[in-house]
């Protein structure tokens, strides 16, 4: 396992038994908390989509950088817009 420095790294094994129970390949995965980004490890190995944010950027970071190294391709970001951050009143 990649050492990430996340305070709550969890086994990529975690997140593979519920990913196979509730999805099929080719379907995405929603992570609103990616952290070290092992969510995003364990779909990548199961061929599902994951679509993954953290509040803190150096996490956003480790977890890019995991999935570069893991899956040998360059992440595609998506900027977040005031309009999808406004919050509802």
């Amino acid at each position: 396992n990649a050492v990430t420095g996340h305070g709550t790294q969890k086994p990529v094994r975690l997140f593979e038994i519920p990913i196979l129970n509730h999805t099929d390949a080719g379907e995405a995965v929603y992570d609103p908390f990616c952290g070290s980004g092992t969510a995003i490890i364990a779909a990548e190995k199961l061929g599902r989509a994951c679509y993954a944010m953290d509040i803190d950027p150096r996490y956003v970071q480790v977890a890019v950088s995991r999935w570069e190294a893991f899956a040998g391709q360059k992440a595609v970001r998506q900027r977040v817009t005031p309009a999808v951050t406004r919050r509802a009143r």
